[in-house]
């Protein structure tokens, strides 16, 4: 069974919203605690909101912010080894479509 293609526009029913609000980020919050595990990394997600006063965090606030403490005392050049521009990520993609015409 397939899906259907979802398209992507502002929800206007308010108590909808919120509901696929909260379904997509248990999902997303289900995704890095499957990330976790599977490939034993550490994760930080952090969701800020308009239905909750203060951003949620997973797994906690302690592991967040020790997770973005190594990664800022990261020396810059390992922090952004893989970092690419729009334009430089754009470049990649259509040089490996030629390659592979």
């Amino acid at each position: 069974m397939s899906r259907n293609k979802v398209n992507y526009a502002l929800i206007e029913d308010a108590s909808y919203r919120k509901v696929s609000y909260n379904k997509r980020m248990k999902g997303i919050l289900k995704k890095s605690d499957e990330l976790k595990t599977l490939c034993d990394v550490e994760v930080a997600t952090v969701i800020y909101g308009p239905y909750r006063n203060e951003p949620y965090t997973f797994p906690n606030n302690d592991v967040v912010r020790n997770t973005f403490i190594k990664v800022k005392e990261l020396p810059t050049l390992e922090r952004s080894k893989n970092m690419v521009t729009r334009e430089e990520f754009t470049m990649q993609i259509t040089s490996k479509g030629k390659e592979g015409k």
